[in-house]
């Protein structure tokens, strides 16, 4: 695929090529291992030892740091980071965004079902 730019014909596969070198890749694989460092201190560390106690809190900051890992893993070894922004954004946004309301959905359904049909009264008896 060719890409023009000042009426020069650049090849994008191999400027994806010799942007990822071995020290580019050993440069991912440290952050990714500082990023996975910091969610075992946060669980080993802080919250087994009860310095930080279990809760939305802490869940929030997993879920932050699984999204960065996955889309640091996406935009390196997959490539997206040689792509344009929109379709960053469009690869970015939407998933988020559909959990965003899938979990929307289903809490407003836990709450109907909790109304109507009494089930937390069942699993506390």
């Amino acid at each position: 695929m060719k890409n023009y730019q000042n009426n020069e014909a650049i090849d994008v596969q191999d400027q994806e090529e010799a942007e990822m070198t071995p020290k580019t890749i050993w440069r991912v694989f440290f952050v990714l291992l500082g990023l996975t460092a910091l969610e075992f201190i946060i669980a080993l560390g802080f919250v087994h030892t009860g310095i930080i106690s279990k809760g939305p809190a802490v869940i929030i900051i997993y879920i932050v740091l699984t999204i960065a890992k996955a889309f640091y893993i996406i935009a390196y070894f997959m490539h997206l980071k040689f792509e344009n922004m929109a379709f960053k954004l469009c690869l970015g946004i939407m998933p988020i965004a559909l959990m965003a309301y899938i979990t929307i959905l289903v809490l407003i359904e836990g709450n109907y079902l909790k109304g109507v049909y009494h089930i937390w009264e069942l699993w506390t008896q």
